[in-house]
């Protein structure tokens, strides 16, 4: 089931006595932190959802039984996990803040004082293996705890409606309507008078699926499997029209194709770095972590220019399109005039 009412519901959110969010400027006064991250039970169970994850009152992420949404603006990319038994999260360690759900004018209706948590957890998502949520420097992370002498590779992640999966050894790049998740620095280790390090790898599976391969290691202690999620999004453009038809990922880096009429959209390391005529087509590559561009250029002629598929590998970037202009940039091509008044010969 897809949340029905993400985003609809109000939500007051207050602080009660507690260390966790909270600070006393000497007069008795108590600042509330309106940004901290945690879990709160959700409104109502009716659509699916039991917590969701929240920066402030902002959703980051909703969780049902097994199954999770993560959330970028107004896009939802769904996590399933194969084979589990269906289990519901249930909140642990107390942040010392509640939140209430407030529907209507008649009390009756409404959900009060429910305790947020910093952690949440999927007890036996697959036989003698938990699933953890938490927080970490501002981003959510999971992990998942296998018991000893439980085989690792029950483990499976799926994301069914991902438009494109990259799958490294110790990352993996999802993307779904213009926007990323990673899961970055996969870590196993086991812990018992020291951290002993594991090998391990995300493997990738039919059907949008994931697994892990692991190392030899104890199985006599308790494995534990440690990424850490990055979701982002980002605004890519100038003062004028511009828009994105195709995404790429490869080792968590994303390359974007479209057409802009900006003629002060970002040119960075730019093969072509000046709007050519009305508009132009674009190339983007960002940096993994969404907050930089590794290079964006401009692609066309005094015409009209569109990028509308794209392409990478090895970092060498094949892009189609549509292009209206006699003088648009052209090595080797296969077509070297205009015949006509369109020639499909845009590429890189």
């Amino acid at each position: 089931m897809v949340p029905s009412l993400i985003g609809a519901q109000p939500v007051f959110h207050e602080d009660t006595p507690g260390p966790t969010n909270t600070t006393d400027d000497g007069t008795g006064n108590r600042d509330v932190t309106l940004d901290m991250m945690h879990f709160s039970p959700w409104a109502s169970a009716e659509d699916g959802i039991y917590y969701v994850a929240r920066r402030g009152v902002d959703p980051i992420a909703y969780f049902g039984e097994s199954e999770v949404w993560y959330v970028v603006g107004d896009t939802l990319l769904r996590l399933g996990f194969p084979g589990s038994a269906g289990v519901m999260p249930v909140g642990e360690e107390e942040t010392g803040s509640v939140t209430n759900y407030m529907f209507g004018n008649d009390p009756s209706a409404w959900r009060t004082g429910l305790r947020d948590c910093a952690v949440l957890r999927y007890s036996d998502i697959y036989p003698g293996i938990d699933l953890v949520y938490r927080f970490l420097d501002g981003s959510l992370k999971y992990e998942f705890a296998v018991m000893p002498r439980v085989d690792p590779s029950l483990i499976q992640m799926r994301y069914p409606d991902a438009d494109t999966i990259d799958v490294n050894d110790d990352s993996v790049a999802v993307a779904m309507n213009g926007v990323v998740l990673t899961d970055s620095g996969l870590t196993v280790f086991q812990e018992d008078s020291r951290i002993v390090s594991i090998e391990c790898a995300f493997e990738p599976r039919a059907d949008n699926t994931l697994g892990l391969s692991v190392g030899q290691y104890d199985v006599t202690r308790e494995l534990v499997v440690d990424p850490l999620i990055l979701i982002h999004s980002t605004f890519l453009g100038g003062s004028g029209y511009d828009s994105g038809y195709a995404i790429a990922v490869e080792n968590g880096f994303v390359y974007v194709t479209g057409e802009t009429y900006s003629s002060d959209f970002p040119a960075i390391n730019a093969y072509d770095s000046a709007l050519s005529g009305d508009n132009d087509a674009f190339i983007a590559k960002l940096a993994v972590d969404g907050q930089s561009l590794v290079y964006s250029t401009f692609l066309g002629g005094s015409g009209y220019d569109f990028g509308y598929a794209i392409a990478v590998e090895n970092g060498f970037v094949y892009v189609t399109g549509e292009t209206y202009s006699s003088d648009s940039q052209q090595s080797m091509p296969m077509t070297q005039s205009l015949p006509g008044t369109v020639t499909p010969s845009l590429r890189s």
